[in-house]
């Protein structure tokens, strides 16, 4: 999520897509929708969660929370 996550914010400052290049039309779309600040939050937000994601009894609740940001940071 996190490689996912620098291509989006790489495509909101117009650049391309370092890890999924084939994804680069999506990419630009939600990033069309979306504001930096946002982005660049949620992209620190999870590198700070590494540490957490792999605790086996976090697992669920670790991707239902990433995932409920990432959709909250990409809303415009």
């Amino acid at each position: 999520m996190q490689r996912f996550f620098t291509d989006l914010n790489l495509a909101v400052h117009g650049a391309a897509a370092r890890y999924f290049p084939s994804l680069a039309q999506s990419l630009a779309a939600i990033a069309a929708r979306a504001r930096p600040a946002p982005l660049a939050e949620t992209g620190r937000w999870l590198t700070r969660q590494r540490a957490l994601a792999g605790h086996p009894l976090n697992a669920k609740l670790f991707a239902h929370a990433a995932l409920q940001r990432v959709v909250l940071s990409c809303q415009g």
